[in-house]
């Protein structure tokens, strides 16, 4: 995503959800917290599926961009409000 090419170019980076109370922001952002789990739980990353969230798509792409091109030696700060 464009996104996270930004943020491995050294750009800071915000996603930001809004709109009315319970139309879904959290599910979005989050996705299905037992696929989370199960995926952790398994090592792997997040799959394609529709179930997984805007947040961990965008961390698992950004690591696997930045091992890709700085190696082992990234560092990420990082903030969720």
């Amino acid at each position: 995503s464009r996104t996270v090419e930004a943020v491995v170019k050294g750009f800071n980076s915000t996603v930001f959800a809004y709109g009315q109370t319970g139309t879904g922001k959290t599910f979005t952002m989050e996705g299905k917290q037992d696929i989370q789990k199960r995926k952790e739980g398994a090592g792997e990353g997040p799959s394609k599926s529709s179930d997984v969230g805007v947040i961990p798509r965008i961390i698992h792409e950004l690591f696997d961009r930045a091992k890709k091109k700085h190696g082992d030696e990234v560092k990420f700060s990082c903030s969720f409000v």
